[in-house]
This record gives C-alpha cells, structure tokens and sequence, in this order.
C-alpha cells in the first residue's frame, strides 16, 4: 500500500476518490482480520521452526500495513467531504498521521522478512546440514529482532530527515513525498527496488533446486518440537519432503503476489516519475490492499503445519482449506 499511499494526488475526481478509498478501508478491514487470525494460528502451533517465525513477522508487518490503508483512507474521506484544502506543517502531519511512520517501517520489515524466508528455504534444501546451526534454537528469533531494529533505525532516520523541515507547509493530505526529502525519496525508491531484485533472485533460485533434487538431509521438527534429522529419497516422494515442499510452495506464492502488488509498481516508480493516470492508481491501490489478506489465506490454506490448526481451531473453515490437497508428516 506504500506505493499508492506515495503516488496519492487529489486530481481526481471527488465522488472516484470516495469511492476507491471506500474500497481500500473495507479491504483494509479485511486485512486486518486475516493477519490476525494467521497470528492467532501461528501462535498456538508453538513450533519455532524459522519458515513460522519469518511469517509471523510478515503477519504483524501485515496488519500494521492495513491498519495504516485504514488510516490513510479514512483521513482522504474526511478531507474530501469536509472540503479542507488549508496547508499544514511537516511536523504536524508526523505527529497527527501515524500511518506515515507505519508505511515506512511495513514496507521494509515485510520485504527483509520475505527475503529471511527465502534464505532460509534455499539452505534447506541446498545445505541441509548448515541449516541445523544457522536456525536452531531462538536463531530465528534473533534474526526477526536484528530486522525490527533495522526497520526502527530506518525509521527514525526518516523522521530525522523530515524534521529539519519542519516548519514547510504541505497539503493536508500529508503525502510521503511532500514530508520527506527529495533525495530520501529517491533512496526509498532505489532501496525498494534493490531489495525486490534480491528476493526475487533468492526465490528464482527454490523452484531449481526443487526440480534438480533427487536425494538428501532434511533438519525438521518432531511434535515435541525436537531436532530430528531424516534421510529423505526424493524420488519416492517422503512425508516430510513433501512437507517441505508444501511450506516452500506457499511462500513462493505470496512473493509471486509481492512481486505483482509490490515490485511493478516501485519499477514504475524508479523509472517514470512522471504523475499516473487515475485508473492505474485506483488498480495498484486495490492490489496493495487485497495483498494482506491473500497473504494471510494463502499460508492458512497451502502451508501444511498452518492449515492443519486452522482446520482444527476454526472446522467451519475446513470445506474451504480442504480444496487444496492436505499434506500431512507422518510419524517415524
């Protein structure tokens, strides 16, 4: 939603803008509700393997970016009806729309979790044995600290930047652009895209090595939540193979929804910094709200440890989830 939030005019037409932003606080709505539910679901698994860990960042990253589509949407409705057109001050628009702060952390903490998940997919099955050492123990949950700071410090660096101007007026709307300075714009932009590259070059990477994988190691969790190490004959197509696989599908599915709602548009916002036509805006701002939800579903119903909780938290969900294929581990 950063995106369109950044790319947000009021050139339109009042009663189209009402409506997309209408639109965009029902999704958002509908976002928030499914972030929370994959949090409540990933919570009472319990497990700590490091795939449920990186999403469970990506979900609160998730809700936080509906939660400031909310924001953002209700503040166009309000300034719309009301008619208000006065300046305000950079500092009042930081201290008065949270969402400003909320779509700068969001962006990033759910880009550096895609890319920790998919890091963590490539050395499953490429280097099975190192993947024991690197995320055993509370590793992942480090890691996800390391990243939130990151975010925070970026953050803070951010607001820095836009309090040395302070006292410039802006538009009452409070856009990214107008807030923050030029140059700090076009480094969000090019750090955007940069990181976009990188997860899809990682990801690119996981449909290969699934393809050309015949035999190895795979470290996974009992249900006591205990290491355990299992020689997997690929071929025969094993249980936890198969699970690994399942939770490796899932992710590749929602970055190849990133890419769609995310990646594009920050091509076309490195490249054409020219103003877009109102129905590219209204179809990216769609797509960025529709993206927490279809996040949240797809993990609850293809990632199997997650889908197998739904069903048995919430059974008048199962005729739903049960119309992907229900993989299972079965014990040694």
């Amino acid at each position: 939603m950063t995106f369109a939030y950044i790319r947000s005019s009021v050139e339109e037409n009042p009663n189209f803008n009402l409506g997309l932003s209408s639109a965009c606080i029902a999704l958002g709505a509908l976002g928030i509700g499914s972030s929370v539910l994959l949090i409540i679901v990933n919570t009472i698994v319990g497990e700590r393997h490091a795939d449920l860990v990186f999403i469970s960042m990506l979900s609160y990253s998730n809700l936080l970016s509906s939660m400031a589509n909310i924001m953002y949407n209700s503040k166009q409705i309000s300034l719309l009806q009301s008619g208000e057109v006065e300046a305000v001050t950079v500092s009042k628009c930081l201290t008065t729309t949270p969402h400003i702060s909320f779509f700068l952390f969001t962006q990033d903490m759910s880009l550096y979790s895609t890319i920790a998940m998919g890091v963590e997919r490539v050395i499953t099955f490429r280097w099975p044995k190192h993947h024991h050492k690197i995320f055993s123990h509370g590793s992942p949950s480090i890691i996800v600290r390391i990243l939130f700071l990151a975010c925070l410090f970026k953050v803070i660096v951010y607001w820095n930047g836009a309090l040395k101007q302070y006292d410039k007026f802006v538009s009452p709307f409070c856009s990214f652009r107008e807030c923050f300075p030029e140059n700090y714009y076009f480094i969000l932009a090019v750090t955007q895209f940069s990181l976009q590259i990188l997860a899809t070059c990682i990801f690119c990477t996981i449909p290969v090595l699934l393809c050309f994988q015949r035999s190895g190691t795979i470290y996974v969790f009992t249900q006591n939540v205990t290491r355990m190490v299992i020689s997997v004959p690929f071929r025969n197509q094993h249980p936890v193979e198969r699970r690994e696989r399942a939770i490796t599908y899932s992710i590749l599915v929602v970055v190849a929804l990133n890419t769609v709602t995310h990646f594009i548009p920050w091509c076309f916002e490195l490249f054409y910094m020219q103003a877009y036509s109102a129905p590219l805006r209204a179809m990216i701002r769609i797509l960025q709200s529709t993206y927490p939800t279809l996040a949240a579903v797809i993990y609850l119903s293809i990632h199997p440890v997650l889908k197998q909780h739904t069903i048995i938290l919430f059974p008048f969900m199962k005729h739903f989830l049960l119309l992907t294929k229900r993989i299972t581990v079965h014990p040694q």
